[in-house]
C-alpha cells in the first residue's frame, strides 16, 4: 500500500513555484481565463474610448474651423499675410487629414484590421500637431496684435482647451497631446515678454491647463466606468441569453428524447408500425365497439413467404429494406379504423375493426396478398415475395385477443401447407390438429 501511494505522488507533474507559494499562504491562482478577463475588458474599454473620440470628429472639426475663422478675423489685419495664410493652410490640411482618418477608421470598423491602439496613436500625433498649430496663432496674436486684440489669444486658446474636454476627454493621451502644446506656447510667449502682468497671465494659463487636465481625467474615468458597466451588462445579457438558449435546447432535447422513448415503447423500431401491445389496446376498443353494434372484427395473421431466402442471398440489410417497404404497403392497404402491427420477424398482425361478412374480409385479404406480391427493387435487384394469411373472427372464433391470434396462426399454417400465397379462415377442426410445426422449407 505504501508503494502505491509513493508511485501516485511521483507520477503527477511537479507543482510550480507559484503553486507551492499558494499552498504555503493558503491562496489560489486564478485560472487563465479569469486572469485574462481584466486585460480583455481593459482592451475593450480602450477600444470604446477610441471609438468615442473618433465619433466626435465632426463637432470637433466644426469648432476648430469656426474658431480658426474668428482668430483670422482678429489676426489677419495685424500679422503678415504670409504668416496668416500659412497658418490657415496648415489648419485646413490638419482638418482634412483628421476627417480622412475618421472615414478610414469607419471603413475598417467592421473588419477590425487595425488595432484600436494604432488609431489612438495616430490621432494623438495629429492632435499634437493641431495643438502646436493653435499655439502658433496665439503667438501671432501676442506678437503682432494690439494689446486689446492680443488679449483674445487667451480667450481663444482657453476656449479650445475647455471645449476639447468634450471631444477628446474620453482619450487622455489625445487630450493632453492637444492642449499641452497650446497652453505651453501661450504661457511661454507670455513669459518671453518679461512683464509682470504677462507673467501673472502665464501662471493663470498654466493653472487653467492643470484644472482642465484634472477635469479631462475625471471625464475619462466617468466614461470608462460607464463603458465598463455597459460591457458588463452586455456580457450578462449574452450569458443569460446563452443560458436560456442552452436551457431551451436541453428542454427540446428532453422532449425529443421522451417522444422517442414513447415511440419506441409503442412502435417497432425497424418498420415504425405499432407493436403488439398497441394492437391489443386497439383490439379491445374494437371489441367494445362491435359488441354494442352486434358487429364483427377480424384478426389477420400475415407471414411473408420465402423471406429467409432473401436474408440468406442478399443479406439482412436487404431484408430490413424489404420489411420496411412491405410494412408501408400494409399501412397503405388499411381502411379507416383498421390497424396493423409487426408481430415479430416477418410476421404482421392486422386488425379489421369492421368484418361484417366473409366476403368483405376475403376482399381485404386478396388485396393484401396482391399488394405484397408485387416486386420490390433492392440494390438494383428485383425481388419478388408473397405472403400467406390466417384469419380468425370475433366473436365467432372467440373474443380474447391471444386466443384469436392463436387461431389465426393455425389458419395461417393451413394456408402455408396448402401452397402459400393464399389465405384461410379458422375452422373448429383446426383446433383438433397438431400445433403448428412447419419444416424449414415451409417456414421460409
Amino acid at each position: 500500500m505504501a508503494i502505491c501511494e509513493s508511485s501516485e505522488r511521483s507520477s503527477g507533474p511537479r507543482p510550480t513555484r507559484a503553486q507551492r507559494r499558494n499552498r504555503a499562504t493558503g491562496t489560489t491562482t486564478p485560472p487563465p481565463d479569469v486572469a485574462d478577463a481584466p486585460a480583455d475588458l481593459s482592451a475593450r474599454i480602450r477600444a470604446e474610448r477610441v471609438g468615442l473620440v473618433y465619433g466626435n470628429t465632426r463637432p470637433a472639426l466644426f469648432a476648430n474651423l469656426l474658431t480658426a475663422l474668428l482668430a483670422l478675423v482678429i489676426v489677419f489685419p495685424e500679422a503678415p499675410v504670409i504668416a496668416s495664410g500659412t497658418w490657415l493652410t496648415g489648419m485646413l490640411i490638419i482638418s482634412a487629414v483628421r476627417w480622412w482618418m475618421k472615414l478610414a477608421r469607419d471603413r475598417e470598423a467592421k473588419t477590425v484590421q487595425t488595432p484600436p491602439a494604432v488609431w489612438a496613436r495616430r490621432l494623438t500625433i495629429l492632435v499634437i500637431i493641431n495643438g502646436l498649430w493653435w499655439g502658433a496663432i496665439g503667438v501671432l496674436l501676442l506678437l503682432y496684435a494690439a494689446p486689446v486684440k492680443a488679449g483674445f489669444a487667451t480667450f481663444i486658446l482657453g476656449g479650445m482647451i475647455a471645449g476639447a474636454v468634450a471631444t477628446l476627454g474620453p482619450l487622455r493621451s489625445a487630450y493632453l497631446g492637444f492642449t499641452i502644446p497650446m497652453a505651453g506656447s501661450l504661457a511661454g510667449i507670455l513669459l518671453w515678454q518679461n512683464e509682470p502682468d504677462a507673467a501673472v497671465m502665464s501662471a493663470l494659463v498654466i493653472a487653467f491647463e492643470l484644472a482642465m487636465i484634472g477635469t479631462a481625467l475625471h471625464v475619462s474615468k466617468i466614461v470608462s466606468r460607464n463603458i465598463e458597466l455597459r460591457l458588463h451588462n452586455e456580457t450578462l445579457v449574452q450569458s443569460l441569453t446563452a443560458a436560456n438558449l442552452s436551457l431551451k435546447h436541453e428542454v427540446e432535447e428532453r422532449k425529443r428524447a421522451e417522444k422517442r422513448s414513447d415511440f419506441l415503447a409503442t412502435h417497432d423500431l425497424l418498420t415504425g408500425l405499432p407493436n403488439r401491445r398497441v394492437q391489443k389496446d386497439r383490439f379491445d376498443h374494437a371489441i367494445a365497439r362491435t359488441s354494442h353494434q352486434d358487429g364483427r372484427a377480424a384478426i389477420f395473421f400475415i407471414d411473408l413467404d420465402r423471406f429467409k431466402a432473401i436474408n440468406d442471398t442478399l443479406g439482412h440489410p436487404a431484408g430490413d429494406v424489404l420489411l420496411r417497404t412491405l410494412a408501408d404497403r400494409l399501412r397503405g392497404s388499411l381502411r379507416p379504423g383498421d390497424s396493423v402491427c409487426r408481430h415479430g420477424g416477418d410476421e404482421f398482425l392486422l386488425l379489421l375493426a369492421d368484418a361484417a361478412d366473409h366476403t368483405r374480409v376475403s376482399s381485404v385479404a386478396e388485396r393484401i396478398i396482391q399488394s405484397l406480391s408485387n416486386p420490390v427493387e433492392i440494390n438494383g435487384e428485383c425481388v419478388e415475395i408473397g405472403c400467406s394469411i390466417g384469419i380468425s373472427l370475433c366473436p365467432d372464433d372467440g373474443d380474447d385477443f391471444e386466443l384469436l391470434i392463436q387461431r389465426a396462426d393455425k389458419a395461417l399454417y393451413r394456408a402455408k401447407r396448402d401452397g402459400r400465397g393464399n389465405y384461410r379462415f379458422f375452422a373448429q377442426e383446426l383446433d383438433e390438429q397438431e400445433p403448428r410445426t412447419l419444416s424449414a422449407e415451409q417456414a421460409s
